[in-house]
């Protein structure tokens, strides 16, 4: 990776990687922003929120998981741009990685990889005297990505900046997710109707279970480490497969340490389903007065089995459970069955 500063290069694909230069208007930025506001209400996009400076990779994901998103996945030149004016320091990550395969590049999110902005001759797999690179980040003097760190050279520490699900037209700051682009001879933001955002993409993921109990930060860590997160059920179907798994109370990706009974889900994806037991979730477990993290019971042959209970916080962190680990796939295989839902 170079430490060469180049123009501002802001439209480039994941397939083809070229380059097209062009400087960041924010005058007009601003309009394009409003004009979809005006005609992609109901969209789904994205909110970027500056969260820290300074932090290492796998702080920086577990920053950004913690508060329910992830690190941004640009899936277009808006946000691109919206990313670039949140950025303080010298540079930002992204989620864009290659580590489980040299120059196939994925989003750590599990989201699509579909734009990207890489400047000249990157990503080249190597940062300074390093010879691996497997994160990206975004540079602040040009908004051109590099390639930098990995599992081995992870010292590197960036800005933090967040991406969480929002719906256009219910926030002034949502971007727009999706196939937008630049008109080449005007520069104006081209983008879809609403209508043909909801393309019905199937995201498929995997479930790994874990019985060796740990508290939820130890068991976050180690999915994360092997390319996942805590597991978190997207519908009953899933949640009865879940169940199904453990062979004792288990953590699930679910927690609500940030603001008091806003549980969110540390996958980056909205929370769309609960499974609480009864009288739950409760702010307290035994004779503690605080209760942030949550497990899914074991009880097999009760009407408890599987349901939702708080165990643990950030200041009773000790509790011990065993875990399921999430990861991304598109296909089926022997060992793993592939659930896909609709994104």
């Amino acid at each position: 990776a170079t430490t060469e500063k180049q123009p501002m290069a802001t439209e480039a694909t994941a397939e083809e990687s070229n380059i097209t230069t062009v400087t960041v208007d924010l005058d007009r930025f601003n309009s394009n922003m409003e004009y979809v506001r005006a005609n992609m209400a109901g969209s789904p996009g994205k909110r970027f929120i500056f969260v820290a400076s300074d932090r290492d990779f796998f702080d920086a994901t577990g920053q950004c998981r913690d508060r329910g998103g992830s690190l941004p996945c640009v899936s277009n030149i808006l946000q691109q741009e919206q990313v670039l004016q949140l950025v303080s320091g010298e540079s930002a990550w992204l989620s864009a990685i290659d580590y489980y395969e040299e120059n196939t590049w994925e989003c750590e999110s599990g989201e699509r990889f579909t734009f990207s902005n890489w400047a000249p001759s990157q990503p080249d797999n190597m940062c300074g005297s390093d010879t691996d690179a497997d994160f990206t980040y975004i540079s602040r003097a040009d908004g051109t990505w590099d390639d930098c760190g990995s599992n081995v050279f992870w010292l590197y520490k960036r800005d933090v900046i967040c991406a969480v699900d929002c719906t256009v037209g219910d926030e002034e700051d949502c971007v727009v997710s999706g196939d937008v682009t630049r008109d080449e001879e005007t520069g104006d933001i081209v983008v879809q109707s609403a209508s043909s955002y909801n393309s019905g993409y199937q995201q498929g993921h995997y479930f790994i279970y874990n019985e060796t109990p740990t508290d939820f930060f130890s068991a976050s860590r180690d999915c994360f480490d092997k390319g996942g997160w805590l597991a978190v059920p997207m519908n009953q179907e899933e949640q009865d497969h879940l169940q199904g798994m453990i062979t004792s109370d288990a953590f699930v990706g679910v927690a609500d340490y940030y603001e008091e009974g806003d549980f969110f889900a540390n996958t980056g994806n909205a929370l769309i389903y609960t499974n609480w037991a009864q009288g739950q979730p409760l702010n307290s477990y035994m004779d503690e007065d605080d209760a942030d993290f949550v497990v899914m019971s074991y009880k097999p042959g009760e009407v408890d089995h599987g349901q939702w209970f708080t165990r643990g916080s950030t200041t009773y962190w000790e509790h011990a459970a065993s875990y399921i680990c999430e990861y991304t796939c598109e296909d089926s295989s022997e060992e793993n069955e592939c659930w896909f839902f609709s994104v």
